[in-house]
């Protein structure tokens, strides 16, 4: 006995099987959305800033008074502010949305395929959905499930019995994204083949919809097209994307899967599964799409000819292919066939049903291990985490300091710009026009052209050291939160402001997170070994580790400890450690580091490079033998502030640092020499000094930073032309070590020394580049001698000179 389709009637264990999907489903959209509620893809945030605009009565605009479409899906971005102006939180919205379409999809593609006689198959692409194959989960919070949803419920609607409502499910679809489309003719062809006459109805109806919208964006910003149609186009070459895109996309197919497979095997499983999976496809194709024209109950056409239409459409436009999302409708469609493929084979009822039956299991067993191993994969800075977690920092600066009326140029304008309230200025071009990041080499524009082009008031950039917008001289660093996302403030802006930063940086509030962040941040006695894992903890690392690793000597001899190492890395590596309160005077730790320019210990306080250690080996190459040594730096001069350390290297494939036993330390033991805080110079401590007075250090911040205002005054050389000289009293050497912030603005020309007996016997020369120096000298074998501190400074010009501040005598 069979139904009128063909298949066999539904029996109990038919029902069971149908009943447990549903509950797994329901589990599995709870799951997606718990999972990933702390989570969103950043570009979802530009469609997030249209809608938030939108909601609150600016127009459909990415900001106010510039009507530029920089949003391919308008169906999502009036979804979402509907539910904004209702006063719902819109990235809330957009992850539950995300959660429940993705199920929506899941249900769809099995009643496509049970009612093309595939009920079983159907099961498991089910499954497979909801628990994120195709790789869309990394992109949650973005229109890809809804628009997911609607290819498969058009897929569903195809047999042509509700033609106005498979009309108007079309339009919608095109709606959700411009590529929906090729969704559209690749059903309405297939419509017109089984039916013999042109399907009217469904076209009129979609054309309604979408050709509404169309009339509407034409009007509205000028040109129906997307902006970041134009932006991204001929960023890849046909032949190259479509060959590309192959590849990426059949590595994607199996996610989960996939990233909880051990790294060894991921390559060994991936190309028998493949096989596998569509061997049964490839067998049958001539013949399964043949039949399909005359069999509208068993029509999986469209997909296949959508998943094609798809693929040449992208490789026709060429988009940067790290923008994978594109292609992930092409996945599903392509799933949905090769199960449905494996379906029409003879294999029993029973044994069919049974394997669906062990997939759901298997499925529901895995879910939560499968969310929770593709959650923290995601969540870790390797995969870009530190992204959005420096997007929101600097957001959360931009508003502490009451900039969001300013102007900021940046390659990802979405999250940083709809938590910052800022004007943005796309570098990428997505919702600027006329500037271009991505396509052909010759239409690029230079980012520092843009600065010039546009100057905005700051600047964001990601780059390992961040040096490039201080080279160019007309931007100072305003945020580091994390190693490689710098914030820039323009150099005029930042004079402007000068007197507000300052405060909040007198008062240990200009990088904070909020009024109880030196409360929660780490504090002394700081002791971490990496001997213990536990110190993963304290640190975050991008492309680094901590393991044990060859090569390295401390005083010598081999050092066979775990160590916080990038060995191993192929692009940039990266670690940083929490905030830590500087309440203390010295910060220590080993550190080797290959090719001084390019592999530095960086210390950041207040979000600020306060000071930097380069590596000393020359040597290169991941097996590279590099000593340790014992880094101390004296951070006494920042009491009260917020230090993070930063380990980089920027080829971690030529370059290696190595890093172990930090400690903070406190002297037992100390006399302050000077700091200068009492605005005066005073007669017992010097004989000779650069002026009347010692220098209000909001001078040196102006053009040095704000760090090196450690405290309100120092002694400095600078605004004088002419040589000068600052020389002390004699003093007795009744400790082992001096330490001071050198604040170097000078050549060789300049420099301090250490004078005991007539002779120096420390010294160090400026070198430029407005940097601060922490500098120690060893006066032990001088103890109980008399010395005196002079600081020479030759160079003929205002602009170049030194500065002291925070002189200590003490013991380690």
């Amino acid at each position: 006995m069979t139904t009128d389709s063909g298949r066999p009637p539904e029996g109990p264990q038919d029902r069971w099987r149908d009943g447990g999907l549903l509950l797994f489903l329901a589990v599995a959209t709870a799951a997606n959305y718990f999972t990933w509620r702390g989570y969103v893809f950043e570009d979802a945030f530009i469609t997030y800033r249209y809608a938030a605009n939108l909601a609150a009565g600016e127009g459909f605009v990415f900001q106010a008074g510039e009507r530029v479409l920089g949003t391919s899906t308008p169906l999502y971005t009036l979804l979402l502010a509907a539910f904004g102006f209702l006063g719902a939180d819109i990235p809330a919205t957009g992850r539950l949305l995300f959660s429940c379409s993705l199920t929506a999809c899941a249900l769809f593609g099995w009643r496509l395929l049970a009612r093309s006689g595939a009920p079983n198959a159907g099961v498991v692409f089910a499954v497979a959905a909801a628990s994120g194959a195709g790789g869309i989960l990394p992109f949650f919070g973005m229109e890809t499930a809804l628009h997911l949803a609607l290819v498969f419920l058009a897929f569903l609607l195809a047999d042509g019995r509700r033609p106005l409502v498979l009309g108007v499910v079309l339009g919608l679809l095109c709606m959700s994204r411009y590529d929906g489309v090729m969704a559209a003719a690749a059903i309405l062809v297939f419509r017109f083949a089984a039916d013999r006459r042109p399907p009217w109805r469904e076209s009129l109806a979609c054309g309604a919809i979408f050709g509404g919208w169309l009339l509407f964006a034409w009007v509205y910003f000028g040109s129906f097209l997307p902006n970041s149609y134009a932006a991204k186009a001929a960023d890849v070459p046909f032949s190259s994307y479509l060959l590309a895109a192959l590849e990426q996309q059949a590595g994607m197919l199996f996610l989960p899967l996939h990233w909880m497979a051990p790294g060894t095997l991921r390559p060994a499983f991936l190309v028998p599964a493949l096989i596998v999976l569509f061997a049964p496809l490839a067998w049958r194709t001539f013949r399964f799409l043949a039949a399909l024209p005359g069999r509208p109950s068993q029509n999986l056409g469209p997909p296949a000819l959508f998943a094609i239409l798809l693929w040449l459409g992208y490789s026709q436009i060429g988009p940067p292919l790290g923008h994978t999302w594109y292609l992930i409708p092409a996945s599903y469609s392509l799933l949905a066939l090769a199960l449905a493929a494996w379906a029409r084979l003879p294999i029993p009822a029973p044994a069919a049903r049974a394997a669906a039956i062990l997939f759901l299991l298997a499925g529901a067993l895995l879910l939560p291990y499968s969310h929770r191993v593709q959650a923290a994969t995601i969540s870790t800075p390797a995969f870009g985490s530190a992204r959005v977690d420096a997007y929101e920092d600097f957001a959360g600066w931009v508003r502490r300091h009451d900039f969001e009326n300013t102007s900021v140029l940046t390659l990802e304008p979405g999250y940083h710009t709809y938590l910052s309230g800022q004007r943005a200025i796309d570098a990428a071009g997505l919702v600027s026009p006329g500037i271009f990041f991505h396509g052909p080499q010759e239409r690029r524009q230079d980012f520092f052209a843009l600065l010039d082009r546009f100057r905005p008031d700051m600047a964001t950039t990601y780059s390992p050291l961040g040096r490039e917008p201080a080279a160019e001289g007309n931007y100072l660093p305003a945020l580091t939160p994390s190693p490689g996302f710098h914030l820039w403030m323009r150099r005029d802006f930042y004079a402007a402001h000068l007197e507000k930063l300052y405060q909040a940086w007198q008062a240990g509030e200009y990088g904070a997170a909020g009024a109880d962040s030196a409360a929660a941040a780490w504090r002394h006695p700081i002791e971490v070994d990496f001997l213990d894992l536990g110190a993963r903890a304290f640190f975050s690392l991008r492309r680094s580790r901590l393991q044990k690793t060859s090569g390295l000597t401390l005083a010598g001899e081999p050092y066979r400890q775990r160590v916080l190492n990038s060995r191993g890395a192929a692009r940039e590596a990266a670690a940083w450690s929490e905030p830590f309160l500087i309440d203390f005077d010295q910060l220590e730790f080993l550190f080797a580091g290959s090719h001084g320019p390019a592999t530095v210990a960086q210390l950041y306080v207040d979000g600020l490079l306060a000071s930097e250690v380069p590596g000393r080996s020359a040597a290169e190459g991941p097996e590279a033998a590099l000593p340790l040594e014992k880094v101390e730096l004296p951070v006494h001069g920042w009491r009260g502030h917020r230090g993070r350390l930063f380990f980089v290297t920027t080829d971690a494939g030529r370059y290696f640092f190595a890093a172990d036993q930090i400690r903070s330390r406190r002297f037992a033991r100390q006399r302050l020499f000077d700091d200068f805080e009492k605005g005066l110079y005073d007669p017992q401590v010097w004989a000779e000094t650069f002026a009347a007075a010692p220098l209000d250090n909001r001078k040196l911040a102006a053009i040095g930073g704000l760090p090196m205002a450690q405290g309100r005054f120092a002694a400095a050389s600078l605004f004088e032309a002419g040589p000068r000289r600052m020389r002390s009293r004699p003093f007795p050497i009744d400790h082992q070590r001096m330490s001071f912030a050198f604040f170097d603005f000078g050549d060789r020309e300049t420099g301090a020394e250490l004078v005991v007996g007539g002779r120096a016997v420390h010294r160090h020369s400026g070198q430029g580049g407005a940097r601060i120096s922490l500098v120690q000298w060893d006066l032990s074998p001088w103890q109980g001698e008399m010395a005196v501190l002079e600081l020479r400074d030759d160079a003929a010009a205002a602009e170049v000179g030194i500065g002291i501040d925070s002189i200590l005598l003490y013991d380690p």
